[in-house]
């Protein structure tokens, strides 16, 4: 990836002194904001938990007083969607944003414009990255379905099928992604990229991943955030991860569900479509592999404190006891 009119490794990217002496700028970074590294990381992970936490919480109580009294909701197409947004954007992420917004933000430099035909390659990249991911997932999910002798439940895909088109579409390829970048690559990227780039990529991505709370979307969900963590770090804005995010979940969660229903008349297209599209994905990740760059950064604290934090042990234990419920229940 290069810069407008730019030529650049990537080799730096936050822009200013901190980009170019990270070794010494992270250390002073802790420093001037008067926490220490892993109280940094904790208060980042105990954030996350909060939000996991009312997340869950709200959807509970939600949904046990629509049963208990106006049951035949439950039925509708928009009920799982109306509570995913009322839990997650009315409720869960106001919370969120108090707790976060107490970490002070990691220096960056300006933004960076991303070339349309770059745009386009990190694209196809990424859905080469989460058509294999999501396979891999798809083989791990069979293989448990027959270890249990019954098939594994996917929430979100029976949400998709199921649900109505139009809010489908508004929740999953507008609502969703905005909200989904502003929490993992706006707040938490800004708060983490003091520990260098590699470690915010991995912090953001897995827990990313994590947030979706099932099996089938962990993989390829947690390698969509590393790429979208990526171009954020090398853009400082999150409208490129925005976009890639509202075309990623327009394909799969939109119009994938619809092909799919009349997959004898659109056989052609979709075959069509994946060929080309994983072909692309994969010659353009060979061509522009040894393009990325992370900038240099002297680790500031061991890498067992980055999980061996009261938030963010909180945040893993609650997201992996949810994923272990849904897959053994």
């Amino acid at each position: 990836m290069e810069r407008d009119n730019v030529e650049i490794n990537w080799s730096t990217g936050t822009g200013g002194n901190y980009g170019e002496d990270m070794d010494n700028g992270s250390h002073n970074d802790f420093q001037e904001i008067g926490l220490p590294p892993k109280k940094v990381m904790s208060y980042a992970g105990l954030s996350l938990f909060v939000l996991s936490f009312v997340v869950l919480g709200v959807q509970s109580l939600l949904d046990l007083l629509a049963r208990s009294t106006v049951p035949w909701i439950v039925d509708t197409d928009w009920y799982v969607w109306a509570l995913t947004a009322i839990s997650i954007v009315g409720i869960g992420f106001p919370v969120y944003y108090a707790f976060i917004r107490r970490i002070p933000d990691s220096p960056k430099g300006k933004v960076e414009k991303l070339k349309p035909t770059r745009f386009i390659m990190i694209f196809f990249i990424c859905y080469m990255a989460m058509y294999f991911t999501n396979l891999m997932s798809t083989v791990l999910t069979l293989v448990i379905s027959l270890v249990k002798g019954e098939e594994l439940v996917n929430p979100v895909a029976e949400a998709i099928i199921g649900g109505n088109f139009l809010i489908t579409l508004l929740y999953a390829a507008v609502i969703a992604p905005i909200i989904e970048e502003v929490i993992f690559r706006k707040l938490l990227l800004d708060k983490v990229r003091r520990f260098g780039e590699l470690p915010a990529i991995l912090i953001t991505g897995i827990a990313f991943g994590l947030f979706h709370m099932n099996l089938s979307q962990f993989f390829y969900a947690a390698v969509l955030g590393f790429i979208f963590a990526y171009v954020v770090l090398k853009t400082n804005t999150i409208r490129y991860s925005i976009l890639l995010h509202m075309m990623i979940n327009f394909i799969s969660s939109v119009m994938a569900p619809v092909l799919t229903k009349n997959k004898f008349i659109f056989m052609a297209v979709i075959l069509l479509w994946i060929g080309v599209a994983l072909t692309l994905g994969v010659v353009f990740a060979i061509l522009n592999y040894k393009k990325v760059k992370l900038e240099k950064y002297q680790p500031v604290m061991k890498t067992s404190s980055f999980f061996l934090n009261t938030g963010t042990i909180l945040y893993l234990l609650t997201c992996l006891a949810v994923i272990v419920y849904a897959t053994v229940s």
